[in-house]
């Protein structure tokens, strides 16, 4: 009977740190895509601050070349993190089927 109850005990103290382990997953996951969203908000925000103001109607051609270079990096860049978001929602999503 004492085995018993020492395999119970033992069983218990698994479960609860797998219980522990999955919330601290579930919290990283959390901020994480917390992270993620606040990136996509910045560079959201500066490849609107860097389009061209219409009232310029002559600009220099390296001027336009930095600008089309650095607006490609920001899409390449929001692209990733677009994608790493979806990643972590279906991460998150499938968490929650577990329990």
């Amino acid at each position: 009977m004492e085995k018993k109850i020492k395999r119970f005990q033992r069983l218990a103290t698994l479960r609860k740190r797998d219980i522990s382990k999955e919330i601290t997953n579930s919290n990283l996951l959390e901020n994480e895509i917390t992270k993620n969203k606040n990136l996509i908000d910045q560079i959201n925000t500066i490849m609107d601050s860097s389009k061209d103001d219409p009232s310029k109607k002559i600009i220099s051609s390296g001027y336009f070349k930095n600008n089309a270079q650095l607006l490609n990096t920001l899409q390449s860049q929001k692209n990733i993190a677009v994608n790493r978001n979806k990643y972590l929602l279906n991460e998150k999503k499938s968490r929650k089927r577990k329990f």
